[in-house]
């Protein structure tokens, strides 16, 4: 199997912070610490409560819903992860009452916002600066009171919305338009009481909830129509009042963050969608006080957990089969401004490469070099994966390479790159923000003669 070296760059976290109505950012090293990046007046401000965050997939603009002043903040992200805020116009960014949560679609065009003290979901255009435009979805953001965590497909097609008052998963179809619908419930009870977070596989296949009451994750198979089935799952005990979930970028771990516990569990995604928890001691899946969110890294190689209780962001390695590893952070994991209850993490997407390759012909012997293909600004490209055309293919870390054709003619060349973390042509998106942002940039193809 080929090795793929670390990624010599690195990309960034926001957690947002409730007591002190501001959002904190962080620099993810390559050995999983953070560092913390510098806020100067009032560019981390935000409204009241913050809560939920998420961050568009091209990686330019976060956002995040104010549950005390019922609105959303929208900043613009810096080339460092530096923040700027955007200016909202009139009631663009106004919600429902009691916002807590926020899902954009992997698209980018639109964002819906669970309002718990409300009947509507909130829809949002995103304007290609940042800004917001009210979508005015008539009956169908019509939702029960308790509208939670919203989670949409990675095919942007479809939004679920855990509905804690009571205990149901609700589904909408999203339209071109951004206005939604809802769809027959089918299987949306729940097997557990307040169902809080969810999140959904990269391949689109399973949704998973956590339920604060009942010490429980529940798992639900997504139909092509967008239907939710059931998934006996008998390996989905928690911790004690389950609340921040993670579906690894990878699609094979699932993470729970476990409030009153201090603890995070980890799990193994089975074929059919259940659950199986995997190792995990208590001084390597232990948090700060109160954890209450969960991310990872673009590569899925770190795991962090905002806490409440303790003002810090716990960062793990994870190692083969999901299992966890501390990672010892000293100043650079703190310094979260107070946050309180209901706070939220959000990792910053990884962008896909550029690829690029020229070529010398000497007879049937050819030299590529593809030394001009660039990734995303804090990462490297790391793999090169060549077709020659030919029948042979080539899989190397080095930017040139010479392949000598059997017979004369004209070949098609295709070289697809991929970055440290992973990224490349295909999206990586698990309900709310992408991991990687993937784009048919990352493939060239040329045609050559031998």
């Amino acid at each position: 199997m080929l090795m793929v070296p670390a990624s010599a760059g690195a990309t960034n976290i926001y957690v947002s912070n409730g007591s002190s109505d501001t959002i904190s950012g962080f620099t993810v090293n390559t050995n999983g610490s953070l560092t913390q990046v510098g806020c100067s007046g009032t560019n981390c401000r935000t409204g009241g409560g913050p809560q939920g965050v998420a961050v568009t997939p091209n990686g330019k603009f976060l956002y995040t819903v104010n549950a005390d002043s019922s609105n959303i903040s929208a900043f613009r992200i810096g080339l460092v992860g530096a923040i700027r805020p955007i200016a909202c116009r009139g009631s663009n960014c106004a919600t429902g009452s009691g916002p807590y949560w926020l899902a954009i679609t992997p698209d980018g065009r639109f964002m819906y916002v669970g309002n718990y003290e409300d009947t509507r979901l909130s829809a949002y255009r995103v304007r290609r600066d940042g800004s917001l435009k009210r979508i005015h979805c008539g009956a169908g953001c019509n939702t029960p009171p308790g509208a939670e965590e919203p989670a949409i497909t990675p095919n942007g097609r479809y939004l679920y919305v855990p509905i804690s008052a009571s205990d149901k998963v609700i589904p909408y179809a999203i339209h071109k338009d951004g206005k939604l619908s809802s769809m027959p419930c089918g299987s949306c009870i729940t097997p557990g009481q307040y169902p809080w977070t969810a999140a959904i596989t990269p391949n689109g296949r399973f949704l998973y909830t956590t339920y604060w009451l009942s010490n429980l994750v529940s798992a639900f198979r997504i139909g092509s129509h967008g239907t939710l089935s059931r998934v006996s799952c008998g390996g989905c005990a928690t911790g004690n009042t389950p609340y921040g979930l993670a579906v690894g970028p990878s699609g094979h771990h699932v993470y729970v963050a476990n409030f009153d516990s201090g603890t995070i569990s980890p799990y193994t995604i089975n074929h059919n969608g259940s659950l199986t928890p995997a190792r995990c001691t208590p001084s390597s899946c232990a948090t700060g006080s109160f954890p209450v969110a969960l991310t990872m890294s673009p590569n899925g190689d770190f795991l962090y957990a905002a806490s409440d209780g303790s003002s810090t962001v716990s960062p793990f390695s994870v190692r083969a089969g999901g299992v966890l590893s501390p990672i010892a952070c000293t100043g650079g994991c703190s310094g979260l401004n107070g946050p309180e209850y209901g706070q939220s993490i959000v990792t910053r997407p990884d962008q896909a490469p550029r690829a690029s390759f020229s070529h010398t012909r000497h007879g049937k012997r050819v030299r590529f070099d593809a030394r001009r293909s660039k990734a995303s600004p804090g990462q490297l490209v790391s793999t090169y994966h060549w077709n020659f055309g030919d029948g042979h293919r080539l899989t190397t870390h080095k930017a040139k390479v010479t392949h000598t054709y059997r017979t004369a003619g004209s070949h098609k060349v295709r070289l697809t790159v991929t970055d440290g973390a992973g990224c490349s042509t295909k999206l990586v998106f698990t309900g709310q923000t992408a991991y990687c942002n993937g784009s048919t940039a990352a493939r060239v193809s040329h045609h050559i003669t031998s």
